[in-house]
């Protein structure tokens, strides 16, 4: 598997997208923002700065943003909005030159990741093949129930668990999650977003199997009360059941574990 994943693992493009751009009156302001924020990354010789895909300029003579803003009123007609169909340009751009569309994936890499995949989804969700396909493999299908076991959706599970259904996948004993091939399928599936794994002593063994599911999480903390409140009421009552790490939270910050366990 080795040479399969050489290619597409190396760093890919990044697109920057900045929300309710419609909000901002001045729009001289985005540009400003945008220099700022690209000085600041060539200051500190950031790796990204080299990776960025740029939203084309509005005028020729004005500068590139590094950011692509987004109109949050577009609506349900989004493409036909000049903001949305310049991002949708840009990510067909990068599809279209991307090594991983291009590649061919052996059976057994992909037997793991559409198992994978399959974990993040309701059992009703299943494609109808795949719930074939595991009809002949009684090994694989032990093993993804297993790891879901009475959840209809698994949004994280265990690294250990993932190489429970990497050795059912590739036909031989996988029996540890240090196992070279098993780290680079993982590997793999983390540059490609179908999973999110933190390749650190402290969060080794989590891996996340629906980044949005991971995403809504920490906005649900990570966020403008104002601009992106939860509800009214369940602001108002975090504010008045716990108002010290609910101010130091939004005022300086700090997120205490009460307020987490309670926004969780």
């Amino acid at each position: 598997l080795t040479g399969d994943f050489k290619a597409i693992l190396e760093p890919g493009p990044v697109l920057l997208v900045l929300t309710h751009e419609d909000q901002v009156t001045d729009k001289s302001k985005i540009q400003q923002v945008s220099d700022k924020l690209e000085e600041l990354l060539e200051t500190r010789h950031h790796p990204v700065i080299d990776r960025l895909v740029k939203p084309k300029a509005s005028k020729p003579e004005a500068s590139p943003l590094i950011f692509f803003p987004i109109n949050n009123n577009s609506g349900e007609n989004g493409l036909k909005h000049e903001s949305v169909r310049n991002l949708f340009e840009a990510l067909q751009c990068v599809v279209r030159n991307s090594t991983t569309v291009k590649m061919r994936i052996k059976p057994p890499l992909r037997y793991f990741q559409d198992s994978v995949v399959s974990l993040s989804k309701p059992k009703s969700a299943l494609s109808a093949d795949f719930t074939l396909a595991l009809q002949s493999a009684p090994t694989l299908e032990t093993a993804l129930q297993e790891v879901r076991g009475a959840r209809d959706v698994v949004n994280y599970c265990k690294l250990e668990d993932l190489r429970k259904l990497f050795s059912a996948c590739v036909g031989r004993k996988v029996y540890s999650t240090d196992d070279p091939q098993f780290r680079q399928c993982v590997e793999f599936l983390h540059v490609q977003g179908i999973v999110t794994h933190f390749n650190t002593p402290t969060l080794d063994n989590l891996v996340i199997l629906s980044p949005k599911w991971m995403i809504d999480t920490i906005t649900t903390i990570i966020r403008s009360p104002e601009l992106h409140p939860l509800s009214d009421q369940f602001d108002k009552k975090l504010k008045n059941k716990l108002k010290l790490p609910y101010n130091k939270l939004y005022k300086q910050g700090t997120l205490h574990t009460s307020l987490a366990a309670e926004m969780l």
